[in-house]
This record gives C-alpha cells, sequence and structure tokens, in this order.
C-alpha cells in the first residue's frame, strides 16, 4: 500500500512540476510575434512562402546564428512535409531571406506532388499544411471565396494568417462543393 501512495505522489510531483515543453510555453523572445503564410496554386505545383516577423532582441539572436537558422527553418518544413503529408509531396527551391528593416525571415519553396491532376480535375492535398498548425478548412472556418481560403488567428499563441490562392472560379470554393470546393484538408477544381 505504502509503495502505491509513493508512486502516486512522484507522479503528482513530474506532472506538476515539470515544464511544458511545447512551443506556446518557450520564452516569448524565441516565438515569432506573427506569421504570415501564404500557398498559392500554379497547375501542380504549389508556391509556399512563411513570413515570421520577430521582436528586435530575438531577430538579434537569429542573425547570430543565421546559417544554422537557415537550415533549420528548412529541415522543419521537410520534416512536416514528410510526417503530415499523404507520401507523394516534397518541397524543391528553397529560399530563406532575412530582412534587418522587417525583422523578418521568409521561407519559400515549391510543393510539388500535393496536386493531382486526372483529366480536367485537380485535387490539392493541404494536410502537410493544416496538420502541423492544429488547423482545418472546416473546423476552422476558413473565409472562402471563389479565389481562396483564409484564416487568422492565434497559433501556439503567435497571430497568425494562412492564405491559399487558388485558380479563379465562377463560384466560391465552398466545403463539400463541386465542381471547385474544399473538405478538411483538400481542394478540388476542375479547368
Amino acid at each position: 500500500m505504502d509503495k502505491k501512495y509513493l508512486l502516486m505522489v512522484v507522479l503528482f510531483v513530474l506532472v506538476v512540476f515539470t515544464p511544458n515543453c511545447s512551443r506556446a510555453s518557450q520564452s516569448r523572445l524565441m516565438l515569432p510575434l506573427k506569421e504570415d503564410i501564404l500557398v498559392r496554386v500554379e497547375g501542380t505545383v504549389l508556391h509556399y512562402q512563411k513570413k515570421s516577423f520577430w521582436n528586435e532582441d530575438a531577430f538579434l539572436k537569429i542573425l547570430k546564428k543565421r546559417d544554422e537558422i537557415e537550415l533549420s527553418q528548412i529541415k522543419r518544413f521537410k520534416d512536416d512535409l514528410f510526417k503530415y503529408g499523404e507520401g507523394g509531396e516534397y518541397a524543391t527551391s528553397f529560399d530563406v531571406k532575412f530582412d534587418k528593416v522587417e525583422r523578418s525571415i521568409t521561407l519559400r519553396c515549391d510543393v510539388t506532388g500535393a496536386v493531382s491532376k486526372t483529366g480536367n480535375n485537380y485535387r490539392a492535398t493541404f494536410m502537410w499544411l493544416l496538420r502541423p498548425l492544429g488547423l482545418d478548412f472546416i473546423d476552422n472556418d476558413f473565409s472562402e471565396s471563389k479565389d481562396e481560403l483564409f484564416w487568422g488567428g492565434l497559433v501556439d499563441n503567435v497571430s497568425t494568417t494562412v492564405k491559399i490562392m487558388l485558380p479563379p472560379k465562377d463560384s466560391v470554393y465552398s466545403a463539400w462543393h463541386h465542381p471547385n470546393g474544399h473538405c478538411h484538408a483538400h481542394v478540388w477544381w476542375t479547368e
């Protein structure tokens, strides 16, 4: 009986006093102030861009480790693509820019294998983009229009926007709509 009690006390102490290592609990200095994500569809290629804005102290620390940060940005993107993708996506043409005036880092690349085409019908997966952010086109109420899906809010206490620019159509890209529409993490359209 005493061993069970001791084990419960030890587990309680570990749960209560072990620091939370989530992104949200990290020092505010090393979290961006804001992130703007833009994905533009062009044929079967997705042009990805993430722009992260930082406070002055954090950006000075980032600049001191510029090469390391650049490589870690690319690695993190590739890891998320592999972990959350559906298996055929891959990224090429990486470019990372540091802007001292805006105190921003911009990661750009092209994602291929995320858009499939059969005849005149296209289908794009965005699981690789949405899952790491904890988002979903339907459950998170993305704004729908005839040429984009848009969301703005907090991700891990960071102000974040996600904009998916799609081929312009005569009708709104709405949930479960055909010939152009979306579900939780996919978008479809016809030529």
